[in-house]
C-alpha cells in the first residue's frame, strides 16, 4: 500500500470478514541505528489487538536494540500502556518555544 511512496516501510495490517480492523507501520530511522513506530491503529472493539500489533510490528525490526514510539502526550493512560510493553527507556528532551504565544 505504502510501498509506492517509501519502499522502506514496513507494514501490517489485520482484517477480519474482508474488513481491515488495524494496521501498523514502522521504519528504520534515517541518522540513527534504530526504528520508529510511524503508524498504528486499531478497532478497539477487538480487545488486545493494539498490543498484538505492537508486539508483531517489533518482530520486524528484531534486529535494531532501541526504537521510540514517541511520547505519551501528557496523557498518562497512553504513558502507561507504552511502559506496559516493556521493556521501556525514558529519555527527558525539552522544548525551546519561540514566537508569542497568545491565546485568543
Amino acid at each position: 500500500m505504502l510501498d509506492r511512496l517509501n519502499p522502506d516501510i514496513k507494514q501490517l495490517y489485520v482484517v477480519v470478514d474482508k474488513k481491515l480492523i488495524g494496521l501498523a507501520w514502522g521504519m528504520k530511522h534515517p541518522f540513527y541505528d534504530s526504528w520508529v513506530g510511524l503508524h498504528l491503529k486499531v478497532d478497539y472493539s477487538y480487545k488486545g489487538l493494539s498490543r498484538f500489533l505492537h508486539h508483531k510490528r517489533a518482530e520486524l525490526f528484531k534486529d535494531y536494540e532501541l526504537f521510540t514510539l514517541g511520547t505519551g502526550c501528557q496523557d498518562s493512560g497512553i504513558t502507561k500502556f507504552k511502559e506496559e510493553l516493556g521493556p521501556f527507556k525514558k529519555i527527558d528532551y525539552y522544548y525551546l518555544l519561540t514566537g508569542d504565544k497568545q491565546k485568543k
